[in-house]
């Protein structure tokens, strides 16, 4: 019964969150400074973590160094993780999309102007242009690029293979790779049900891991390092923050 009723208290909030809580943060993305959109959308998520009994908090900052920009891979446990994400990431975080998503009704608009990076799938020409505006974006450090290299949610709480897609944009891009592990996540809430559980939700940030270490044929020696370091911090016992 106390699973019930308090699943019953989360799908309201998310819902009050979805009607009152988003379009303040469609404004936000529409008329302020990418940074200031950040600590505002951190203290929001935050606090609705905390009504649903969900603490967030991050380990592993000390393998970064300041002003550096980074892609950022992990596991994908359900559809909190962009907002646990932002709540533990220190810098705006943008993420690569389907060229096509751009062309999507206000969603599209929304994602261009927060500075999500189209990627084509399609087109080879367009792909390397893509490319190097991703470079620029993280030759300039003041944003980071997410990736989640399943490519879809666990369902089993495992973490799944890694496609190699991904790197080799990273590879190309030019970043380190932060591999991060989202703990508790599942716990909280499975893709496959509507319960929840109140709990902690913990980011593990994983020392960087540099690209440029691996030639093109390597990509899957990469791909394994990194999906390793995810897969580790998942089996470590979760801090006590």
């Amino acid at each position: 019964m106390r699973v019930f009723l308090h699943s019953l208290w989360v799908w309201a909030v998310l819902v009050a969150f979805l009607l009152v809580g988003l379009p303040w943060v469609f404004l936000l993305v529409l008329f302020c400074r990418r940074e200031t959109t950040w600590r505002v959308c951190q203290r929001l998520y935050r606090a609705v973590f905390r009504l649903i009994g969900v603490r967030v908090t991050v380990r592993g900052m000390e393998h970064i160094v300041p002003g550096r920009a980074y892609v950022v891979a992990g596991n994908h446990v359900n559809f909190l993780d962009p907002f646990a994400l932002c709540v533990a990431l220190p810098v705006p975080t943008v993420g690569f999309e389907k060229r096509e998503n751009f062309r999507v009704p206000i969603y599209g608009a929304l994602m261009k102007l927060w500075g999500n990076l189209p990627i084509s799938r399609t087109d080879t020409e367009q792909a390397k242009r893509d490319l190097a505006a991703a470079r620029e974006v993280l030759a300039r450090g003041d944003r980071w690029v997410l990736l989640f290299p399943e490519g879809t949610r666990t369902r089993t709480g495992a973490v799944g293979p890694f496609k190699k897609g991904a790197f080799h944009l990273a590879r190309q891009v030019g970043a380190e790779i932060v591999p991060f592990t989202n703990a508790g996540s599942f716990a909280v809430h499975r893709t496959d049900t509507w319960t929840w559980r109140p709990g902690p939700i913990e980011i593990v940030l994983h020392p960087p891991i540099s690209p440029d270490h691996f030639s093109e044929n390597d990509v899957s020696a990469l791909v394994e390092m990194v999906r390793a370091a995810v897969v580790n911090g998942a089996n470590q016992p979760e801090s006590a923050n």
